[in-house]
């Protein structure tokens, strides 16, 4: 009711302000229709606004809706294009390769000619008609050779017997307390053969009543001494004699030789200062 009161009074004023100042009741007309226009222009703006927010609310609550259920749906999705594509690979594979066939039966040995056919082209032609070195051939066969791998090691061999005790100085020293009537030729086993053997016949046949006496020296040598001699001449031309140093046994020819005197042992290595060379001879 007081918004019709208002404007009645509205125009009834302008009415009179027309009729005085024509142009004041305009402008004041116009003030008035623009505070209204500004009026319903924020009512109107205040309800979009409104309207926006709660469209606004609705599009966001629908679009996370619809994003759960694409995540939801993405596992199968996945699998399902994982499956085409491998069909699709698959049937492509066995368009280009096609199906395997059955398997062939086996082909014959190879016949001398055919193997001749393949061996011939390795063998080097030989240039100007000389023929190969061993050197060369050698070259040649070595790498057609397989490599044998080394075997197995062996089982060891049973323990042998216990030996004696005795060092080779102390069998020298029991030998010289025997004395030269206690040591006889039997007593050395093969002894007797060997003589006989380097002699050329029994030593019981000749002149003299037998063989030699056997004879026991020891030498004193060192580093300087190159030649050693015996008292007596060595039987077999000088290759009856069992010499040893430092306990180890001499080998004719290797560490020792005897002159044409049958006397003069000549060492073929240097002995160690103050030491002893033990000798035993059969006389000749």
């Amino acid at each position: 009711m007081t918004q019709p009161i208002l404007r009645k009074v509205s125009k009834r004023k302008l009415y009179e302000l027309s009729k005085r100042d024509p142009a004041l009741a305009q402008a004041q007309a116009l003030g008035e229709l623009q505070g209204v226009a500004g009026r319903i222009a924020e009512v109107v703006l205040a309800e979009v606004r409104a309207q926006v927010a709660e469209g606004k609310a609705v599009l966001d609550a629908a679009l996370e809706a619809r994003l759960t259920e694409l995540m939801d749906e993405l596992p199968g999705i996945k699998e399902r294009f994982e499956g085409i594509l491998r069909e699709e690979i698959e049937a492509r594979v066995a368009e280009i390769t096609g199906e395997p066939g059955e398997k062939g039966d086996e082909g014959p040995a190879p016949s001398d000619e055919k193997l001749l056919n393949l061996i011939k082209p390795l063998i080097p032609k030989v240039k100007d008609g000389k023929t190969p070195s061993d050197a060369k051939l050698i070259a040649l066969i070595r790498p057609l050779i397989p490599k044998v791998e080394p075997g197995k090691p062996g089982k060891p061999g049973k323990p042998g017997k216990n030996g004696s005790p005795d060092t080779g100085t102390e069998i020298l020293a029991k030998l010289r307390a025997l004395g030269e009537a206690g040591l006889k030729v039997s007593d050395i086993n093969g002894l007797r053969e060997l003589v006989e053997q380097l002699s050329g016949g029994s030593t019981r046949t000749k002149r003299g009543g037998g063989m030699g006496m056997p004879q026991h020296e020891a030498k004193s040598v060192g580093s300087a001494t190159t030649t050693i001699s015996t008292t007596y001449k060595i039987a077999a031309g000088g290759r009856a004699a069992w010499l040893y140093y430092e306990g180890s046994a001499l080998a004719y020819g290797t560490a020792y030789t005897v002159g044409s005197d049958q006397k003069t042992i000549t060492l073929l290595f240097t002995p160690n200062d103050s030491t002893k060379i033990d000798i035993t001879y059969i006389r000749s």
